[in-house]
């Protein structure tokens, strides 16, 4: 993952650590840059989210708790982290700064591939 300052031509920072198979990315107020990792099957994980300072792409954090394939990431205005999870058909929302979920949203979700939220 290459991260780019505004309007630069190069990346400020590239980031590989922690990484596989990302599918989605999203930044936070906090400038705290989010990477879906959906993992191969053959690896036998269900994923996870890495978090990184997005300036210098220092890893902050391992999100593990409640991810089953993630597909696709959102912030709201409050900072809570949103991951809609492919496998187990929910969305898993995450209170700023936690890596445990303080709620599942299963009413409606189906195959989720993509995810919004009001700011």
């Amino acid at each position: 993952v290459a991260v780019y300052p505004p309007q630069a031509a190069e990346p400020s920072a590239r980031i590989s650590r922690d990484i596989d198979i990302p599918t989605a990315l999203t930044v936070d107020s906090h400038d705290r840059l989010y990477v879906a990792n959906r993992q191969a099957s053959w690896k036998g994980g269900d994923g996870w989210i890495s978090v990184y300072e997005a300036k210098t792409g220092t890893q902050l954090a391992r999100i593990k708790a409640g991810i089953n394939n993630p597909t696709a990431l959102a912030v709201d205005s409050d900072g809570d982290l949103y991951v809609a999870n492919l496998y187990s058909n929910d969305v898993t929302v995450y209170a700023s700064g936690s890596s445990n979920p303080t709620r599942k949203i299963r009413t409606g979700v189906e195959d989720p591939y993509s995810l919004t939220v009001r700011r």
